[in-house]
């Protein structure tokens, strides 16, 4: 476990992402709540990170004024394979959930539940088709690798059952705010990326009523591609990109699941010659939001970053229609700033021409200001308008970070509003 400082340092450029996943904790005794972003974003690190606000249940600096309940970590997050089917994911979700009763136990020097114990030895005993499962190595310091596939024939008729599955979960749920007075427990799913849309839809529609309903569990679902990059526009009430990429929603699973099959449904891509995402499914994001211009841009941002990092080529036709699609909206937007918002439009254009990759008020000469109050006022207005992202680096210090239609104009840098 990481000691304090260290966990400290967590905090920048994620204060208000990290404020959002506790309120989830605060306000709901449970429910879904999928995390998604780019690679290297810190999607599991900051998961463990809130994780460890839970375990001590300790406010900091950053944090004032946010109450939320205690929960019992997972220490042991685990993946699912496409052929697993619902009832192999509960049997995985109960492993899992066992296991970080057992770690959590350990920490405060208490004894492991016998419930909990008998199930851990059953699930450790099962064999399911010859399939061998790992659970990753604990995040809180105990070992926390869980194999099926043994030799025993000792093998419990529940564990092939989804609804005895489902309710072994609650009974641990339930045993958790009981026994060891937490307000429950947390699940966390990674890495769904390497999963289909359609089984992660289906998987999660099975599961709605059962295991996914149960008081007191959160299921933490971690991905990147659909997570990261369809979620935020999505929903009208996820609020969108965050600083460093890093997606955190708060969904019912009924919008996740649809979402998820809007995205099956008009998702055509073939990895060599297209773009991650299809026109068709561009213009569903723009119709969902009401025409939000801010909110479908959220969406295309996040579809550049995907094809910049990857160079996937040729670019087909609909690609280049997409892209021209893109480059239009970037550029009724800047033409729309430059009309009502002079001032910030000349800043706008400084930032983009010199690629700058963030400003602090020192800066005001390099951008024609004549002090630095000036500027501070001009990104100010920026942040609020959501052209910057606000980070504190110091004590009474910030830093701005170009975020949104900014990181889209740098794409897009021959566009006439920007020579």
């Amino acid at each position: 476990m990481k000691a304090d400082e260290d966990l400290e340092e967590l905090f920048v450029g994620r204060d208000d992402e990290v404020r959002r996943l506790l309120v989830f904790f605060s306000r709901r005794r449970g429910g879904l709540i999928p995390i998604g972003g780019h690679p290297g974003t810190g999607k599991s690190t900051f998961v463990n990170f809130v994780q460890r606000l839970l375990v001590t249940g300790r406010s900091t600096e950053h944090l004032e004024g946010v109450s939320f309940h205690r929960a019992v970590p997972c220490s042991a997050p685990f993946e699912v394979r496409p052929d697993d089917g619902a009832v192999e994911v509960l049997r995985k979700a109960l492993t899992s959930l066992c296991r970080s009763v057992e770690d959590h136990c350990k920490r405060y020097g208490k004894s492991t539940p016998k419930q909990v114990q008998g199930l851990l030895q059953a699930l450790t005993g099962h064999q399911a088709g010859g399939k061998n499962l790992a659970i990753g190595g604990s995040w809180l310091g105990h070992g926390a690798n869980v194999a099926y596939g043994s030799s025993s024939s000792t093998s419990s008729a529940f564990l092939t059952d989804e609804f005895a599955l489902a309710s072994r979960i609650s009974e641990i749920a339930a045993l958790v705010r009981d026994e060891l007075e937490s307000a429950g427990a947390v699940i966390v799913i990674d890495n769904t990326e390497l999963l289909e849309d359609a089984f992660l839809c289906e998987t999660l529609s099975a599961l709605r009523d059962t295991a996914l309903a149960v008081e007191g569990l959160w299921w933490i679902v971690i991905g990147r591609h659909g997570l990261g990059g369809l979620l935020s526009p999505g929903v009208r009430r996820l609020r969108g990109y965050v600083a460093q990429g890093l997606d955190v929603a708060d969904l019912t699973v009924a919008e996740f699941a649809s979402l998820l099959e809007l995205r099956r449904k008009y998702f055509t891509v073939s990895p060599e010659t297209a773009l991650p995402i299809s026109l068709k499914l561009a213009s569903s994001i723009y119709l969902m939001s009401n025409g939000d211009i801010r909110m479908t841009m959220d969406f295309l941002e996040s579809a550049i970053s995907e094809y910049v990092a990857d160079h996937r080529e040729p670019v087909t036709q609909d690609d280049k229609a997409w892209l021209r699609m893109a480059r239009t909206q970037v550029e009724r937007y800047m033409s729309n700033l430059a009309t009502n918002e002079p001032h910030l439009m000349k800043f706008v254009k400084q930032v983009v021409s010199i690629q700058i990759d963030q400003v602090t008020a020192q800066d005001h000469r390099r951008f024609g200001y004549a002090s630095e109050q000036e500027l501070i006022v001009a990104l100010g207005e920026l942040a609020d308008q959501g052209l910057m992202r606000r980070r504190k680096a110091a004590k009474e210090e910030w830093t701005y970070i170009p975020s949104g239609y900014l990181e889209i104009a740098r794409f897009f840098r021959n566009i006439d509003h920007l020579q």
